[in-house]
């Protein structure tokens, strides 16, 4: 009959309206990182920001070829704030990473040489955490003072 109709296309729909907003609800309650990138002929400055429900521990930061399929570790000793910036992040709590202009040569020789290319057209920044990976393409104004220390070399 009619009613039976429209009674199983209503429980079929309240059905797919409750996955729906538990599938919401998982995506919405996990840890997110937002970085932020900030150049100058001095330095280039690394804001990592939870924003996520769920506290963030963040593994590693790393420079990563898309092309070559490799990545490098960024997060080291001598960069000021390296050792503050893996580990748990609340809500909101925000860490930073400098890179004085000074180590520009020394990365730019680690990424020619660990990433196997001299190309550095489309690197990504990569936040590692305990369940997800946050990426954003490395800076550009970074990128271009990368490539002149490498054609110095």
């Amino acid at each position: 009959s009619l009613a039976d109709w429209i009674s199983g296309i209503g429980s079929v729909s309240a059905a797919g309206v409750a996955l729906y907003l538990a599938d919401r609800q998982r995506r919405e309650n996990t840890a997110k990182v937002e970085i932020s990138q900030y150049f100058t002929s001095d330095n280039l400055t690394i804001d990592l920001v939870s924003t996520g429900e769920k506290p963030a521990v963040i593994k590693g930061l790393f420079i990563r070829s898309p092309h070559a399929k490799k990545q490098m570790l960024l997060n080291r000793s001598p960069l000021l704030g390296y050792d503050k910036i893996i580990g748990r992040y609340e809500y909101g709590e925000t860490k930073r990473l400098l890179i004085d202009a000074s180590f520009f040569p020394s990365i730019a020789f680690e990424v020619e040489h660990e990433l196997g290319s001299k190309n550095f057209d489309g690197l990504l920044l990569v936040v590692g955490t305990a369940t997800a990976e946050f990426r954003v393409e490395l800076n550009a104004d970074f990128l271009h003072a990368l490539r002149k220390e490498a054609a110095e070399e």
